[in-house]
């Protein structure tokens, strides 16, 4: 029925009314645009000539989409599709805003410059074209609203609006996008989590494939917690083989003060929680929330770290975290309490109601028998820099990347290894799979800023990835991506930067079949030392973390936001460049042997490099970056030629501080990593480098006398000029190299 209307409508060409100054809007007949029928009676938030006019005319939806043709007559560009109607005058049109006229007030709200130009202006009328931007779905539902205003001196502005209703609406069957569910811990919407649950292990071809490369029965944690009572919760441990392998849930969210938690397990409690269980009501509200759900969705058992891992015990708590990455990734879901900063606050509250400021009627297609209905719509402006067109039909807007656990190290991991999350977020409940994210009930979701997903490669154990495949460098920039991500989070104790990760550096470390390194890959060394700091826009720099957890050329020595500068192409190498620096060996102490890629103790990196040694170079303000030039000296010291001064090279390029503790320092020296394939300069990427503090760095100390240096920053420089030396050496080949450790 909905498709034979809307072939009747999209029939009807573009309109364009001519302009009578006298009136707000140019006259059109009282009647329905596309019917020739009576309009049914006017709302009362729309003023007579709206709905008389853009309103019976369906905003333009079906006018065709707007686009541009040419002219044939004076071989311009013109628009064409859509509605297109004038206002006489920015007056008039704030008239009707102060008389209550909803649409007209959502022209002013947007348009402010354009009515404020248009009151000096000597003609100045506003020209509006409404309608559908890009092509209407096969499916015949809408998704976007453009709104186009072009002033007398053709100067243009424009604003796009996602749109959607309510399921219940006469323009559900037309509108995909969905207003977002408040409720998100009734039943009857839980049971639409678990209804989107059930599809995605259906008809996620991905999802399915991924789950197919598990082991065949994965084992079930050591301890989980039996929620089969309401009244009285059990900690069971599953090592007696008492607990036959089923679906479990888990539970990702963020702690808070560690009062929140006195019920968490201890070696002096575990018995008793064994026993007699646990009392829900001495739990804190976000475990509570947490049991309610896991019953909700049919299942009998959850795991939850406060909980399933012995508090007070180191051996357990290293026992737990070297399984962890299979706690998330074997659990039927994981449950994603994004809305709540603390255990104490529980994430099933009613969330914020909805907005109602842009919410406009609008006349629904007319059957092809009974009366034309009034629908509403609702609208969000949509940033002119976000996801293109056909991702916002489908996932439009919300504000999921702003939740707690979006902050916190630890629930990212958590989050990515999951089969499945259901996320609980501020506006509305998700689903996040390996395939997709969708807000429960159709209410759009924006894509942009979620976190990256894993590649294939690691969750097929027995898939062969060969190095400088496409594969592979999707594997590796994941990574990297995953880096940039995590290193914005924050964490409780610094200590934790490196076992936070680990689980995810497991899996990353078989699909690139390279040893892991304190957050680098050996098989991408030197390259991946080339990572710097994301400084923000009032310029200040991260510090280093209290106590060491990293070595000074692994991001991990940072505490605030990287990203790795290099990419790889298909020669396996850097792209645009080659590296310069050869690695001769490295160490790494492990905090515990039994968590390979957990916290270390010391890490050492042996290079063969040119040394540069800063001369005279321009200190950063404040952490902010300016280009200037650099002066260094060649090591070691090399007898200068004959009328010529110390050899040494001239430099044009910047110094970037990894944190503000080291802007201060006086003795720097020049690594180059990576020259640039910038014929016919010679340009590099380097890193600053100065003396190790052995109280400070411990692997200093154990090195003996050998010269030890630590990372303090990133430099990119162009060579400008040669001192002491002949302007024909080629200086990446012809400096003389000597060995630096860094710690």
């Amino acid at each position: 029925m909905f498709a034979a209307i809307l072939t009747a409508i999209s029939s009807v060409p573009s309109r364009s009314s001519s302009y009578i100054s006298e009136a707000l809007y140019s006259p059109v007949d009282a009647v329905d645009t596309v019917n020739n029928t009576a309009l049914p009676p006017r709302p009362p938030n729309i003023c007579a000539d709206a709905w008389e006019g853009v309103f019976s005319a369906r905003l333009g939806l079906f006018l065709g989409c707007l686009d541009y043709t040419r002219d044939r007559r004076t071989d311009k560009q013109v628009r064409t599709g859509g509605y297109e109607y004038v206002v006489s005058s920015a007056a008039a049109l704030l008239e009707c805003v102060a008389s209550g006229c909803a649409w007209c007030g959502l022209l002013a709200k947007y348009f402010p410059d354009a009515l404020q130009r248009s009151h000096s202006a000597s003609d100045a009328r506003l020209h509006f074209r409404v309608g559908q931007r890009g092509p209407i779905p096969a499916e015949m539902t809408l998704g976007l609203l453009n709104i186009i205003l072009t002033e007398s001196n053709g100067r243009e502005t424009s604003v796009m609006f996602l749109l959607y209703t309510t399921e219940d609406d006469p323009m559900a069957p037309l509108i995909e996008g969905r207003v977002r569910i408040p409720h998100v811990g009734s039943p009857a919407v839980l049971s639409l989590a678990k209804e989107c649950v059930e599809d995605c292990m259906r008809n996620h071809e991905r999802c399915r494939a991924i789950t197919r490369h598990r082991v065949d029965s994965p084992p079930l944690p050591r301890r989980l917690i039996d929620c089969s009572n309401p009244l009285r919760v059990r900690i069971v441990d599953t090592s007696r083989g008492s607990v036959p392998r089923q679906p479990y849930v888990a539970l990702s969210y963020v702690w808070g003060p560690s009062e929140f938690q006195p019920h968490r397990t201890t070696a002096h409690n575990l018995a008793t929680y064994l026993k007699d269980g646990i009392d829900p009501m001495d739990l804190p509200q976000t475990l509570r929330d947490a049991i309610y759900v896991t019953r909700a969705l049919g299942v009998r058992f959850l795991w939850t770290d406060s909980l399933c891992i012995i508090q007070d015990s180191l051996k357990d708590m290293h026992h737990e975290l070297a399984w962890m990455r299979n706690v998330y990734r074997y659990a039927y879901l994981t449950i994603d309490a994004a809305s709540s900063a603390s255990a104490a606050e529980g994430f099933l509250e009613q969330r914020r109601p909805l907005d109602s400021k842009n919410v406009i009627p609008f006349l629904c297609p007319q059957p092809p028998s009974g009366e034309a209905k009034i629908g509403r719509l609702y609208l969000r402006e949509l940033d002119s820099k976000g996801p293109q067109p056909a991702d916002i039909v489908t996932r439009g807007v919300d504000a999921s990347h702003q939740s707690h656990t979006s902050k916190r190290a630890w629930c990212l991991q958590e989050m990515l290894l999951s089969t499945r999350c259901l996320v609980f977020t501020s506006e509305t409940l998700q689903l996040r799979c390996h395939s997709t994210t969708q807000n429960v009930g159709g209410a759009s979701h924006d894509p942009k800023g979620d976190p990256p997903r894993l590649p294939d490669a690691t969750f097929h154990p027995d898939l062969l990835v060969e190095r400088g495949s496409d594969r592979w460098r999707t594997t590796w920039q994941t990574w990297y991506d995953i880096v940039g991500n995590y290193s914005c989070r924050s964490l409780s104790n610094s200590s934790d930067k490196l076992i936070a990760l680990s689980g995810l550096a497991e899996l990353f470390a078989r699909a690139l079949g390279s040893d892991y390194i304190a957050g680098l890959w050996r098989i991408t060394l030197p390259g991946d030392l080339l990572w710097k700091t994301r400084i923000p826009s009032d310029g200040s720099l991260p510090h280093r973390p209290q106590g060491y957890c990293a070595p000074s050329w692994s991001w991990a020595s940072v505490d605030g936001p990287v990203y790795q500068t290099l990419c790889y192409n298909s020669d396996e190498g850097p792209q645009a460049g080659e590296c310069i620096v050869e690695v001769v060996g490295f160490t790494v102490l492990l905090q515990n042997k039994n968590l390979p890629f957990g916290p270390v103790i010391g890490a050492s990196l042996v290079l063969r490099t040119m040394l540069l040694r800063v001369r005279r170079h321009s200190v950063p303000k404040d952490g902010a970056i300016t280009r200037s030039t650099i002066v260094a000296a060649l090591e070691p010291i090399q007898p200068p030629q004959h009328g010529h001064k110390e050899p040494g090279v001239e430099l044009s390029g910047y110094i970037q501080f990894d944190c503000a503790d080291d802007v201060n320092l006086h003795q720097l020296w020049i690594i180059p990593v990576r020259r640039q394939s910038c014929w016919p300069l010679l340009a590099f990427d380097g890193l600053l480098v100065t003396r190790a503090d052995t109280v400070v760095w411990p692997s200093a100390g154990a090195l003996g006398t050998v010269d030890i240096y630590r990372r303090v920053g990133f430099c990119p420089c162009i060579l400008e000029k040669l001192r002491g030396m002949s302007s024909s050496v080629d200086l990446f080949t012809m400096a003389p190299r000597v060995e630096v450790t860094l710690v």
